[in-house]
């Protein structure tokens, strides 16, 4: 799971969490304030009912347990606010600005973008270590 936050809408941290819903609650809670604001990517294809089911529980787990009201947003939004046609034109904008290493990295600084309605250019954006 990729996740990108910031404290101050012009640094942009970014990492990649593995583990179970569990663990990527445990992560959340490291690095949300009380008063966060939780941005979500809808999910937007189907597999299988198995693979949807599996994805759906989890997403909504972590997304309901970190805040009360999360906001979810279908994926071409942040595509379109970085002037992007599909998933693989927003890792290639997005590594030209960050040492991002998959499409879930990538996602996630887009989907925060939009949500602190920046460009790449208008942001500093680090890997969190």
């Amino acid at each position: 799971m990729g996740v990108a936050w910031t404290y101050d809408s012009s640094n942009v941290l970014f990492t990649s969490i593995k583990g179970s819903q569990f663990e990527h609650k445990s992560f959340l809670e490291t690095i949300l304030t009380k008063d966060a604001i939780v941005y979500v990517e809808e999910l937007n294809f189907f597999r299988n009912a198995s693979t949807v089911r599996s994805l759906l529980l989890r997403t909504g787990y972590v997304a309901y347990s970190s805040s009360r009201q999360p906001i979810f947003v279908k994926t071409k939004i942040p595509r379109k606010h970085l002037f992007a046609k599909d998933k693989n034109e927003v890792f290639m904008l997005v590594s030209s600005f960050a040492p991002i290493k998959n499409n879930d990295e990538s996602d996630a600084i887009a989907l925060l973008l939009y949500a602190i309605n920046k460009q790449l250019s208008e942001v500093n954006i680090k890997r969190w270590v």
